[in-house]
């Protein structure tokens, strides 16, 4: 059962994970130390330090997300037409 209370180094460790791209509910979801998704939810409507906090993260996401969305664009697709479209459809689903 996931723990109900958040500490420093808790809130500290999910933003450090959110700022490498990773999502929320999969950090939570994987790990037996860290309490649910819905639990950070809840402590960073109700902390500001906490909601500033995750916000950087959030927003550091975004930059990480976006230089691995111009890479895929920029990344070479196969010669042949049926991989390339495999591979074409791989991307969108990553996205």
């Amino acid at each position: 059962m996931p723990k109900r209370n958040i500490n420093e180094k808790q809130m500290e460790e999910i933003c450090d994970r959110i700022a490498n791209g990773e999502s929320l509910t999969r950090i939570c979801d994987s790990s037996d130390h860290l309490p649910g998704w819905r639990t950070v939810l809840r402590h960073v409507q109700e902390d500001e330090d906490a909601y500033k906090q995750y916000r950087i993260a959030r927003s550091l996401q975004c930059e990480v997300m976006r230089d691995q969305i111009l890479d895929l664009v920029k990344a070479q697709l196969p010669t042949d037409p049926k991989l390339a479209m495999a591979e074409v459809q791989r991307r969108r689903l990553e996205a």
